[in-house]
């Protein structure tokens, strides 16, 4: 089931415009009245500039005139809970159900757009932003203040949308006989849940969003969050279900770490999920056709130029998942422990150790590491990064 967090909002605008060019008393002042025209666009992110568009939004005096531009008292709502069952002509504040905050500025205010920085809040369910402003008509006959309101549909998330990929359970061999020692013995292993896997890598700016920190050596927005430590990474699925209305799945205490049954938050996957995810039904030692495929699908030393790229450039696996192999390390949720011949189900690797499991290999490294079946234990952390699920309901 896909869910979309967001926050409710209004936006109430408020000035008071002379915009006659005959008021004697204001000479200098462009004419119009203001006109709301749109927004631009629909969905938003919070810390994200939204902008207004219209006409005659700002009293503007004429080029070249030698009196400076006055500023407006103007208040801006982003509002939990608003009843939209009235007419929407004036922005009514006694409409307002739930609390609401308030900014004394906007960052622009001109004569054809308003800027202003969505704020954080733990509000959810966005239905419309709503824009009022009162002004003095152009018309000298009309001597009194007048309104307009102008309403659109608009939705403002917390963070940018994670986008998945539904995996359905299934089984498959695990690890290999021909690979590292560590990777043997190759075993059956049997996965229970349905998985909603992240199509991407973790990326900088919704790593941002979340974490309010980038540790990455790499900079870039849409690159892989890179230089990142497992304790980072399970803080971040944490903080990113909170703010998306889920249950935290990892209990972090000062000496202990621990899952919380049933929990349906954000979560590294297991090793496990992590190989299945990557082989995509593949029998072979690689998530693509042929070894030679390998620039198709990975950034890896032969065709990185030594550093990440944004994420989704290139092609994905049969299951839909970019950069399984290549561009950063990704972490997994299992310490580092042998492997077994038995068969297993849902298995989540041992619950203590010393470090956690790499997988999918990175941009510095050969095409051997990008096998399906490769574990690491230890690396640069310029080259690790991660990427979430959630086990579908």
């Amino acid at each position: 089931m896909k869910r979309i967090i967001t926050i409710m909002c209004i936006l109430g605008l408020s000035a008071l415009y002379m915009t006659s060019c005959v008021d004697p008393t204001h000479p200098e002042f462009e004419e119009g009245d203001p006109v709301i025209l749109k927004t631009d666009s629909s969905v938003k992110v919070v810390k994200d500039k939204l902008t207004i568009y219209g006409t005659n939004l700002f009293r503007e005096f004429k080029k070249g005139s030698t009196k400076a531009s006055e500023p407006y008292n103007q208040t801006i709502y982003f509002v939990e809970n608003v009843d939209f069952s009235q007419e929407w002509y004036t922005y009514d504040t006694s409409a307002v159900i739930s609390a609401y905050v308030e900014i004394e500025n906007s960052e622009i205010w001109s004569n054809n757009k308003i800027v202003v920085t969505i704020p954080d809040s733990t509000s959810i369910n966005v239905e419309a932003i709503c824009v009022s402003i009162t002004y003095k008509p152009k018309d000298p006959e009309i001597d009194e203040i007048m309104s307009l309101s102008k309403y659109y549909p608009i939705k403002i998330r917390k963070t940018d949308e994670i986008e998945t990929v539904a995996i359905p359970a299934g089984s498959f061999v695990m690890g290999s006989e021909f690979g590292n020692y560590d990777e043997s013995p190759a075993h059956k292993v049997n996965l229970t849940k349905n998985m909603l896997f992240g199509k991407y890598e973790i990326n900088q700016r919704i790593y941002t969003q979340v974490a309010d920190t980038n540790p990455s050596k790499f900079v870039g927005d849409y690159l892989p969050v890179n230089n990142v430590t497992y304790e980072e990474a399970i803080t971040f699925c944490n903080k990113l279900s909170e703010l998306e209305g889920y249950t935290p799945v990892y209990d972090i205490k000062e000496n202990s770490l621990e899952i919380i049954p049933d929990a349906n938050g954000w979560r590294l996957p297991t090793e496990a999920e992590w190989e299945y995810s990557c082989r995509a039904g593949s029998d072979t030692d690689y998530p693509f056709t042929s070894e030679e495929d390998a620039n198709k699908y990975a950034w890896y030393n032969l065709s990185s130029g030594f550093q990440p790229h944004s994420c989704g450039q290139l092609a994905p696996n049969d299951f839909g998942l970019y950069d399984m192999v290549g561009n950063v390390y990704e972490w997994c949720w299992d310490y580092k422990d042998a492997y077994s011949a038995d068969e297993q189900t849902d298995p989540i690797g041992s619950v203590n150790g010393e470090t956690h499991v790499l997988r999918g290999g990175s941009f510095i490294d050969g095409k051997f590491y990008l096998r399906s079946s490769n574990r690491k234990f230890s690396n640069d952390m310029t080259t690790v990064g991660f990427r979430i699920l959630r086990y579908e309901e």
